[in-house]
């Protein structure tokens, strides 16, 4: 019963995708971050992290749930897809890393971008799933 209520209020939730300016010094680039669908579940299976990147980096995309248990990590060197310099796009398909689908909820994406000398970004934003 308690699981059918948050999901009706999340379902009552109307979440835009969410956009993430970095406000950051001036050792760090201004990255947007765009997560669409937002939530997860309702129109898609999978939610999509569209930024642009100033210069090709390495790459740590993570999930968190609520209680900043880790869910889902994947790191990405330079020059691979999700990596290089301009638009970018990564995919995300509700699930954890051991291939099982998440819980209904809110959760944290995490993209942080480095070269071999400074920390280009470090930006996390909500998102929701609803199953």
């Amino acid at each position: 019963m308690l699981n059918l209520i948050a999901i009706f209020l999340l379902s009552q939730l109307r979440f835009a995708p969410a956009y993430a300016p970095l406000a950051g010094d001036d050792s760090t680039a201004q990255v947007t971050i765009i997560a669409y669908p937002n939530p997860m579940g309702i129109e898609s299976q999978i939610m999509q992290f569209s930024y642009t990147l100033p210069e090709p980096c390495n790459l740590i995309f993570a999930i968190y749930d609520p209680f900043g248990n880790l869910i889902h990590r994947v790191d990405l060197a330079p020059n691979q897809i999700g990596t290089q310099a301009g638009a970018n796009i990564l995919v995300w398909n509700g699930h954890n890393d051991r291939g099982r689908k998440v819980a209904s909820g809110l959760y944290y994406a995490v993209l942080k971008g480095w070269t071999h000398t400074a920390t280009i970004f470090n930006q996390k934003i909500k998102v929701g799933v609803i199953w």
